[in-house]
């Protein structure tokens, strides 16, 4: 569920007012309270692993994983 939050935007006289901006919150955010904007999808983060992961079959990056952990 959406988060409820007021954003302040503070814009130069000049600039033309956005629909939609990147809120603190993490969510999308637009001038238009009733209707929100649906969150943006991002990618998530990939660690070592999942990067080890898309390049080798599953046993193989077990195997380097572990050896990797037994040298700390």
């Amino acid at each position: 569920m959406r988060p409820a939050a007021i954003t302040g935007l503070v814009l130069a006289v000049s600039a033309t007012v956005p629909e939609q901006w990147s809120c603190r919150c993490a969510w999308r955010a637009a001038q238009d309270q009733t209707q929100p904007p649906e969150p943006a999808i991002e990618k998530p983060f990939n660690t070592h692993f999942d990067h080890l992961r898309d390049r080798r079959p599953d046993a193989a990056a077990v195997a380097a994983l572990g050896d990797a952990l037994s040298r700390l």
